[in-house]
């Protein structure tokens, strides 16, 4: 079975948000962000059944890497 992933509205603001903050600092930061993000919805992806649900079969949660800025 093929997956897809889709933001919550209020995550995708959160994100939007995140990214806004690490490029207002530097370049470093906001590409470490935006890969941790992409590495984390990959995993996701390639294995939904490993992240819980959150009482809602089609929400998942994951919380992505740690990255120093």
């Amino acid at each position: 079975m093929d997956y897809q992933w889709h933001f919550h509205p209020l995550a995708k603001e959160d994100y939007k948000e995140a990214f806004a903050g690490y490029e207002s600092v530097k370049t470093g930061p906001v590409e470490r962000f935006a890969n941790a993000v992409r590495n984390k919805l990959e995993d996701i992806i390639s294995q939904p059944k490993a992240y819980r649900s959150k009482g809602h079969i089609k929400f998942r949660e994951a919380k992505i890497d740690v990255f120093h800025t």
